[in-house]
């Protein structure tokens, strides 16, 4: 564990550069969109890049931009373009939502190299600046959510084995608490069924951090309990998880009655493997 694992490199890189293809499915997922209006910028975006936006994690311009280009003209867009229009999408819903804009955190090194003398300690220092703390409201779902969701389902459809996409998948299925579907979309996965990811299990066992990130800490256990069930989770990064989610409940604002019930809970689902 001296090294962050693949999933959250890969998320911090999540777009592609792909060649323009048909927009006929992407068309119903930009509907869903709810654009900001005009006011809510208060510079001239239309010169700036997409790219450029989103590096100064000016997500509305970033849709508003798309808006000017293709909603409003005859123009086709590229998949990278659709592309950006998700990435502010999903980030508007975390925003708005009152949570941590991770992008603003993925360039600070201390983030890649691990603590060795408290390793759990330093990774629930990471979740705490960096995820959530909240789920997303079903007003932010409708405004943003749904539109990001369409829209990496789609990604994924065409290119299932890039595990970028999967990581925005699932990170976003956690955002908006549907949590049943995590578990079973990361049970589905076959040992070989992401480029580029050594072990799936011990990779998808990373998304454990979103749970917690959002507070969600029982849900955190039985998504690990599942994902150990279905795909190979080393003894070590299980015990790394399990002591995690412990901890993060120990040092919760939570009572102690329900510290030592959601305790309880855990150590059920997550019993020591030897």
């Amino acid at each position: 564990m001296t090294k962050r694992l693949t999933l959250l490199a890969v998320f911090a890189t999540l777009l592609t550069i792909e060649q323009a293809r048909g927009q006929s499915e992407f068309a119903p997922c930009v509907q869903e969109i709810e654009y900001p209006s005009a006011s809510d910028v208060d510079f001239d975006y239309t010169p700036r890049s997409y790219d450029s936006l989103f590096e100064s994690r000016q997500y509305a311009a970033i849709l508003l931009k798309y808006k000017s280009e293709f909603v409003d003209t005859a123009a086709t867009p590229s998949w990278e373009d659709v592309g950006w229009v998700g990435e502010a999408s999903y980030f508007l819903a975390e925003v708005e939502s009152g949570n941590a804009d991770a992008n603003a955190f993925r360039d600070i090194p201390w983030i890649e190299e691990v603590d060795e003398d408290d390793v759990v300690g330093h990774e629930l220092g990471h979740i705490r600046i960096s995820i959530g703390p909240n789920i997303w409201p079903e007003s932010v779902v409708s405004k943003y959510g749904i539109a990001a969701l369409c829209l990496i389902e789609r990604y994924r459809q065409n290119r299932p084995r890039f595990a970028g996409y999967l990581a925005r998948h699932m990170a976003t299925l956690i955002a908006m608490g549907r949590f049943e579907e995590v578990t079973v979309l990361a049970g589905s996965l076959g040992p070989d069924s992401l480029e580029g990811v050594d072990s799936v299990g011990d990779d998808l066992a990373r998304f454990v951090e979103r749970f917690v990130g959002y507070g969600q800490y029982e849900q955190g256990a039985q998504f690990l309990s599942a994902l150990s069930e279905t795909q190979i989770v080393s003894e070590d990064v299980f015990a790394f998880w399990t002591d995690l989610i412990l901890r993060a409940v120990a040092e919760s604002d939570l009572s102690e009655v329900r510290k030592l019930e959601l305790q309880s809970s855990i150590r059920d689902h997550l019993p020591p493997r030897h």
